[in-house]
This record gives structure tokens, C-alpha cells and sequence, in this order.
């Protein structure tokens, strides 16, 4: 598209439709939280449509930004620096899951981590019996191996690397 076109065609949109950091319903206006009723279409930001599909450029934008959020507000704690790369992927994969807010709430796990008490710090995560539920038993597990042992899990297969 023209970029001139697309200059203008921005700032009249945030102008028409608003611009907004959360998902809402395009009919309402109105934020949509789980239990609601859709009427409209989930919507976010200038209008953008979200139940219009994304295509792979996107969906790999998204994941890379959230995924690059995550490792940076993590790299700020001590006990995440202190870690190996393969514990940091376990801990960003937790961060990931319920969010670096959600991570602090468990500061017992958190803990352990720093005091690489990595026995007693599974012990820790898998006491949420919730949080396992959620994640399901064969990521739980990945994570806790991963933890405890320093080791890449040999089910995942990373592109381009012997890791």
C-alpha cells in the first residue's frame, strides 16, 4: 500500500474506531471478560478484527514481542540471572504460561530457585496442583526435568541447533 496512504489512514483510524490495549467487543465498545456474551467481533487496538485468522508473520511477531517482554522483565531478578540457560528457559516457560506477575506469586518456588534447591523447588511447583492441571502432566513434567537437571528436554527439537 502507499505509504502516504497508509500515514494518513493510521491516525484517521485511531481517530474512528479508538485505540485500546484490550480486547472488546466491537458492538459494545465495551471490554470483553470471560463469561461475556459476544455480539459483535473481538476486537483490539485501532479496530483490528481478531476473529479475522492470523497469518504465520503475525502469529510469529506476537509470539517473538511477548516472548522478548517476558525474558527482559525476568532478566531484572537475580534469581533468574543466576540460573543456566536451560533453568531461564523453564522459568521463561512458566512466565510465559501465567505471567512474570503470576511468577512472583510463588515465592516460595522462586526461593528455591535462587538457592538452586532445585529438588525441593519442584516439589514447590508441583504442589499447585492447579497450575499442573492447567499445563497439563507432560509439561509440567518437561519443566521440572528441566529444572532439576539441566538438561534440554529431548522432545523438543530446536531449529538449526544440536540443543
Amino acid at each position: 500500500m502507499n505509504t502516504v496512504v497508509t500515514d494518513h489512514l493510521e491516525p484517521q483510524l485511531a481517530l474512528e474506531e479508538g485505540n485500546r490495549n484490550v480486547i472488546y467487543d466491537d458492538a459494545t465498545g465495551k471490554p470483553f471478560v470471560k463469561g461475556d456474551t459476544l455480539q459483535g467481533n473481538l476486537s483490539v487496538g485501532i479496530g483490528i478484527n481478531l476473529m479475522v485468522p492470523f497469518d504465520a508473520d503475525e502469529l510469529a511477531f506476537i509470539e517473538k514481542n511477548r516472548l522478548g517482554k517476558a525474558t527482559a522483565q525476568l532478566a531484572r531478578f537475580q534469581w533468574f540471572t543466576a540460573q543456566d540457560p536451560v533453568r531461564q528457559t523453564a522459568l521463561a516457560d512458566v512466565a510465559y504460561n501465567i505471567g512474570v506477575t503470576g511468577l512472583l506469586h510463588w515465592p516460595h518456588f522462586l526461593s528455591f530457585m535462587a538457592e538452586k534447591d532445585y529438588l525441593s523447588a519442584v516439589k514447590e511447583i508441583r504442589g499447585n496442583t492447579l497450575w499442573v492441571s492447567q499445563v497439563k502432566s507432560a509439561r509440567a513434567n518437561r519443566i521440572e526435568q528441566m529444572i532439576l537437571t539441566g538438561l534440554w528436554p529431548v522432545d523438543v527439537k530446536v531449529a538449526g541447533s544440536n540443543a
